[in-house]
């Protein structure tokens, strides 16, 4: 009994048939409209972008259809595996029930087996039944996914063919009379399809529009409240300008935001939803540019707005080819005419900012070019050549579009960055306080370049393009090179020098952090921090470098026998310069000599400015630098006047005639020495009498500072508060 309530317990917590069994008739009927709409397009000799747009929707379907046949596979063998232990279950209390023994046992021992035998054949009833419906659901949705197989070879051969015949002439001229007969109540019809299959996915995803919904006000809660925090800061940060303008309006930008995911949220949709998504979306992006742009350029926000929806009025007629076909001609004539009007504008606005910049140039020259693209599609529809002037028309309107909305969502993420540098608690990092402009500046082009790039890709997809160069590189990097006896594969390669940029870009972040963020909040010894930053800069790029080579192909035990093989020529041709390395690391790891240290070889003295994988950098008091070979910095003596304080000793020596009060000459000089604010007072300054030899009294001060980049003005000015000291007290220096 404790096996069959497991087993049903199995089967109460069995999603895979419920959930399968609630979505595909749902499924099955958006399959259904999808397929009238693509046999739909088909019939009208459809534009590479829209056929691309079919194949992905369709391939959707396919990929959800064939999740499910995997889950209801599984699910059919556990239920067999279920079934098999139950029959046999069954076959064991048939025996029991049966057996000669069973008349002697006592009647309630006998009812207790039929018992526990009708629950074995009432839980083999629950799973043969359920089995069944799991054959029935797989039979259902092989035949649906035999559909979507139909739809997308059906779809590759029109592809196929558009791409074949792009270039042929595949609709009547306008002037035809046969372009003019339509059946426009069959096309109406169509469209009441396409607003009732919206109506259906709306009552069947209400999840789905509640989660939208929820998005969009908690980010319009979040900019109202941001907007509200930078007009206070304001006055305050006259940076912020920028940022007040894209959270002037908290509704229009939580809007745009929020439609720029709805990709992600609206799977397989009727193509209706995002016609409205895509309206929605661009008349808030153009209420927000008209804050951030100049005055002049508002023609052309408003003027893509407008094309914008005449372009999905003429998608949502698609079906009705003469309507959608005069549309399509009324856009290209209008874009081309308004291409000319724009040479004007971008010209008044370069006349009045007083020149013309490489963008003001890039702008006029992209103006230009569309403006003879849209007349070449303009003639080329006109004259029956249906699909190559959809393809040029289309590709550079929808262009426009997403690069306005880009252009809009760039502008409201750089106000976000912007405003998060300029207030709590971005503000309380050192790191941001110091760093402000170099953060903006790098996250406004790692912005630019990230849009670029979804702009080139999409251009490239309506294009039908992006598929082909893909496949193209991704065959090139399955090529193979040949040196010597190894073989290397191009894909390899590259990942290999994207594996040693990671490992540069990572340390070149890390050591950034560190410097400044974390070395200023703690104490350290003079120089450590050059030491761990260096350090840390060799680990992850020795991490890096064997990342590449294991993807590179390489087995690192084979590398450690070519790396000794390659030792015995390394240890004679590079012997300076394994050497001058090896005396890197161990400065910064001895660290006898750190980065700020007062050093002096012969009679070269200097600072360390930089210790080098080779050499090091000192520079002199003249200002000159010279580099070092490490190996010279740890062979040779070398003098560290800070090695173990940050402290030099000046020595000043002097003469005096013999005669001469040796007691005023030590006093006056520990006087100049101690009224000197640049000499430390622990230890005190030291005046002794040296000798009198030569027929001159030698003496000589001793004092410190700890101002050792600066002893040479220091001792300069002791000399000549000694030398006026001295003279007060009327003693001739020799």
């Amino acid at each position: 009994m404790d096996t069959l309530e497991n087993l049903e317990t199995t089967l109460d917590e069995d999603q895979t048939s419920q959930t399968v069994q609630g979505e595909l008739p749902a499924l099955t009927s958006l399959m259904g409209g999808k397929l009238d709409d693509t046999t739909n397009d088909l019939s009208r000799h459809p534009t590479l972008p829209r056929l691309h747009r079919l194949s992905s929707e369709w391939n959707e379907f396919h990929d959800q259809l064939n999740g499910w046949k995997r889950s209801l596979a599984r699910r059919a063998q556990e239920l067999g595996q279920q079934i098999s232990q139950l029959t046999q279950l069954q076959d064991t209390w048939n025996a029991t029930l049966h057996s000669d023994e069973t008349p002697k046992l006592p009647a309630e021992v006998r009812q207790r087996v039929e018992t526990t035998l009708a629950a074995v054949q009432t839980t083999l009833q629950k799973f043969e039944k359920r089995q069944q419906l799991v054959l029935t659901l797989q039979d259902q949705v092989v035949e649906q996914d035999r559909h979507v197989s139909q739809a997308l070879i059906s779809l590759e051969r029109a592809r196929e063919e558009a791409v074949s015949q792009l270039f042929v002439r595949d609709d009547h001229p306008l002037w035809s009379p046969r372009v003019w007969s339509q059946n426009v109540a069959a096309e109406s019809r169509r469209f009441s399809r396409q607003v009732h299959d919206l109506a259906a996915y709306f009552e069947r995803e209400k999840g789905r529009f509640l989660l939208h919904g929820l998005l969009f006000i908690a980010l319009a809660v979040a900019f109202w409240w941001t907007r509200r925090a930078i007009r206070k800061r304001l006055a305050e940060e006259p940076a912020l300008q920028h940022a007040a303008a894209v959270f002037s309006v908290p509704v229009e930008t939580a809007l745009v935001l929020a439609l720029l995911v709805s990709g992600w949220i609206y799977s397989k949709s009727p193509r209706l939803l995002f016609a409205v998504i895509g309206a929605a979306a661009l008349v808030p992006t153009a209420l927000i540019l008209r804050k951030l742009i100049h005055q002049r350029l508002f023609p052309l926000v408003t003027a893509l707005v407008s094309f914008y929806f005449v372009d999905q009025l003429r998608i949502v007629v698609a079906s009705h080819e003469l309507l959608s076909r005069l549309l399509f001609l009324g856009e290209m004539l209008a874009a081309a005419l308004f291409g000319y009007r724009s040479l004007a504008i971008v010209y008044s606005f370069a006349t009045a900012e007083g020149k013309i910049g490489r963008a003001l140039k890039i702008a006029l020259f992209a103006i230009r070019l569309a403006f003879g693209m849209f007349l070449l599609a303009f003639a080329l529809n006109f004259l029956g050549y249906n699909r190559l002037s959809r393809l040029i028309g289309i590709t550079l309107l929808t262009s426009a579009y997403l690069a306005l909305v880009l252009y809009g969502a760039i502008r409201i993420v750089d106000g976000i960055v912007l405003s998060a540098l300029n207030v709590p608690p971005l503000t309380r990092l050192g790191l941001v306080k110091r760093n402000h402009a170099f953060l903006y500046e790098r996250t406004r082009r790692l912005l630019i370049w990230l849009g670029v790039a979804l702009w080139i890709i999409f251009v490239l997809d309506s294009l039908a393009l992006r598929a082909p160069l893909f496949q193209d590189l991704k065959a090139l990097s399955a090529s193979a090179l040949t040196l010597g006896s190894h073989k290397f594969i191009v894909g390899d390669i590259l990942l290999f020098a994207v594996a040693i940029w990671v490992a540069v870009i990572a340390s070149r972040i890390s050591r950034f952090v560190l410097e400044e963020e974390v070395f200023p909040c703690v104490h350290l010894a003079p120089g450590l921090h050059y030491s761990i930053s260096k350090s840390i800069h060799y680990a992850i790029l020795i991490i890096g470098f064997f990342a590449g080579v294991g993807l590179l192909g390489f087995d690192l035990s084979k590398l450690t026998i070519l790396a000794g093989a390659f030792s015995v020529g390394l240890g004679f041709g590079l012997q300076n310069i394994i050497n001058n390395f090896v005396s890197g690391l161990i400065l910064l790891f001895e660290r006898p000599i750190k980065v700020g240290d007062v050093i002096q070889i012969d009679t070269t003295e200097g600072v360390v400015e930089q210790i080098g994988i080779r050499a090091s950098v000192v520079r002199t008091t003249n200002g000159s630098e010279i580099i070092l070979p490490n190996a010279k910095l740890i062979s040779d003596p070398v003098t560290n006047w800070t090695f173990s304080r940050r402290q030099r000793l000046i020595v000043i020596p002097l003469s005096v005639a013999p005669g001469t009060d040796g007691q005023k000459v030590i006093d006056a000089l520990k006087s100049a020495a101690v009224g000197h604010p640049a000499v430390i007072k622990d230890p005190p300054p030291h005046a002794l009498f040296i000798d009198f030899t030569g027929g001159v009294l030698r003496f000589e001060l001793r004092a410190r500072t700890n101002q050792f980049e600066d002893w040479s003005a220091i001792r300069s000015e002791l000399a000549m508060a000694i030398n006026a000291a001295l003279i007060a007290q009327d003693i001739t220096i020799k």
